[in-house]
């Protein structure tokens, strides 16, 4: 009798799960067909925003469209690059996308249409990863910590300006090293280092004219010892010959560096121009919000009069 009873229920069981899954898909033909009468009754709202997705979507990859950015190394000539690092910062925060960068332009002294696509301007540091004073490495997600073994070099600076569109990229660089070479700060510390290396100059020129002074009373002594020849070759291997060439070799470096290193800010590098990677993510969900908004309008169209009479009950 239990047995009998196990089979009804087993039965019973299966009974009610085919009624179900029966059910359910009666309620998914339906809605099919809903959906289906739903679309063929707004089918031209729906396209219409199906259309305007589409377009939404595809000029995400349109190139003139496209978010690019602009990336270019300075060398810092008097400063230090966390101090211009900082006034670039300043600089990316008078960046008004919403003026549409009227005031931006006004700043670092462009045409309005060339600075209208800027987005942002970032410094990042650069490493030097071999220690021989040469940049190697741009630290775009600040990895380096300042007493990191592959330190930030304090007279390099990497900028990288984020744009939307298209706009002539050589002057926008030229007028971001502009700006930076009007600084006041930036202007006050360059011509200490001028005045610094100047002085430096003029004592390297003292000690070496000091310092023939006394090798030219070395060979005159020797002189009345040795023969000219000899008393030479000792002159001239001498410790003060060596030290005149090491001063010598010294304030050539400085004078090297006054003349090449004029400004306060140099251009170490071109401009690299790359564009950002469309996220397929972003184009999807483009259209799927249009055609949704467009799906909500239709059923808005549709149920107006029910939605009206369920507000005003």
């Amino acid at each position: 009798m239990e047995k009998e009873n196990k089979e009804l229920d087993l039965f019973d069981l299966i009974a009610k799960f085919f009624n179900a899954a029966k059910s359910a898909l009666n309620k998914t033909a339906n809605a099919l067909l809903w959906l289906i009468r739903f679309k063929l009754k707004n089918w031209l709202v729906l396209t219409i925003f199906s259309l305007i997705g589409l377009a939404w979507a595809t000029y995400a990859y349109l190139p003139a469209y496209r978010t690019k950015y602009i990336e270019f190394r300075v060398q810092v000539n008097g400063a230090k690059s966390f101090q211009v690092y900082d006034i670039v910062q300043a600089l990316s925060l008078k960046i008004d996308v919403l003026n549409d960068n009227k005031n931006f332009a006004k700043t670092i002294d462009l045409p309005h249409e060339v600075v209208a696509p800027v987005r942002s301007i970032q410094p990042f540091y650069v490493i030097d990863l071999n220690n021989n004073r040469t940049p190697d490495y741009v630290d775009y997600d600040g990895s380096f910590k300042e007493d990191s073994l592959n330190s930030r070099m304090i007279n390099f600076l990497a900028i990288r300006v984020q744009i939307k569109g298209n706009t002539d990229f050589s002057a926008l660089q030229k007028a971001i090293v502009n700006y930076l070479q009007k600084d006041t700060y930036l202007v006050k510390e360059e011509k200490e280092r001028f005045r610094v290396l100047n002085e430096d100059i003029a004592v390297l020129a003292q000690e070496i004219a000091a310092l023939k002074e006394l090798r030219e009373k070395e060979l005159l002594e020797n002189k009345l010892s040795l023969s000219f020849k000899k008393s030479a070759f000792i002159v001239e291997n001498s410790g003060y010959t060596k030290q005149i060439l090491q001063l010598e070799k010294e304030k050539s470096i400085l004078k090297e560096n006054l003349s090449l290193q004029k400004e306060v800010i140099t251009t170490y590098s071109d401009v690299l121009i790359s564009n950002k990677k469309t996220d397929i993510f972003v184009v999807a969900s483009r259209l799927l919000s249009s055609v949704l908004v467009g799906f909500v309008l239709a059923l808005f169209i549709t149920y107006r009069k029910k939605i009206k009479k369920a507000l005003t009950a």
